[in-house]
């Protein structure tokens, strides 16, 4: 009876050995890449990680002590990282619009330090805007405080109080119309008239009542307006990526106006404690 030992005769193993690893070998020489690259691919860091390094790098150049050139870019580059942050990181969005208006505003003044031209200033761009996919309860409130603003901003002009317009007010009454008309509210949430005694009290400066910091009262009012679309940034539970990307782009062009305007630009003024 032949054995499996007989089967297979002794010199005639080590070739089928050969012939077996010759076979595997190539398979192997192909999965140990293809496992490498997979194992590469997965460290990479996603937008919005690579988006918050590069802002916080950013951030750091354009921090005071640092040439003045270094400084300007610095604020450049940290302006287009946060921007995208908040456009990515749904957990980050008030943080980089927030930080993107601060780097804007940074990098204006700076470019007037350098005698060099500043880049355009943030505006809100309704050219695509089509649909807005968000808590109709979120955009009421953005829709409330466009028109409460510009209300107001039409009672400071009447007075002649600087820096406050018809043409900034008429701005703000379209932004709430516009943004009604996306919105499926039944019921318009404009007021149309506000009480005004406090504001006629306090033309000039006034104590923001979300945060108590004294500031001119025209940048009270642009910044009590963008906190509307920073609120639904945060609280909104349902709200598309071109939703979160244009909130961010209008609420980022809301905030830097309130700083060219004179409020505070500090962290504390804006973010809550525990942001990071």
């Amino acid at each position: 009876m032949q054995t499996l030992r007989d089967a297979f005769p002794l010199g005639a193993r080590p070739l089928t050995i050969a012939a077996v690893c010759a076979m595997l070998m190539p398979l192997a020489g192909c999965s140990a890449p293809n496992l490498e690259a997979q194992v590469n691919e997965a460290a990479k860091p996603d937008t919005c990680e690579s988006s918050y390094e590069s802002a916080v790098a950013g951030s750091g150049d354009m921090a005071a002590g640092h040439p003045l050139m270094m400084r300007y870019l610095g604020a450049t580059a940290a302006a287009s990282a946060w921007s995208t942050v908040a456009s990515s990181c749904p957990a980050r969005a008030v943080e980089g619009v927030v930080h993107s208006a601060q780097s804007l505003y940074t990098a204006q003044v700076l470019a007037s330090r350098l005698g060099i031209a500043a880049a355009s200033a943030p505006t809100m761009d309704y050219g695509s805007l089509v649909k807005l996919s968000m808590d109709t309860d979120a955009l009421s409130k953005i829709v409330l405080e466009e028109d409460r603003a510009g209300f107001s901003l039409g009672v400071l002009a009447a007075r002649g109080v600087a820096n406050a317009t018809l043409a900034n007010s008429d701005a703000h009454k379209t932004a709430a119309q516009r943004l009604f008309s996306l919105s499926e509210a039944g019921t318009d949430p404009r007021q149309k008239v506000y009480a005004v005694d406090h504001l006629i009290a306090n033309p000039q400066t006034i104590d923001d009542p979300a945060n108590k910091i004294e500031a001119s009262t025209v940048a009270a009012i642009e910044m009590n307006c963008a906190r509307a679309y920073l609120e639904a940034l945060s609280g909104s539970k349902h709200i598309s990526r071109a939703t979160l990307a244009w909130l961010a782009d209008a609420a980022t062009a809301r905030v830097w106006h309130a700083f060219e305007l004179g409020y505070p630009v500090f962290d504390a003024a804006l973010l809550e404690q525990d942001e990071g």
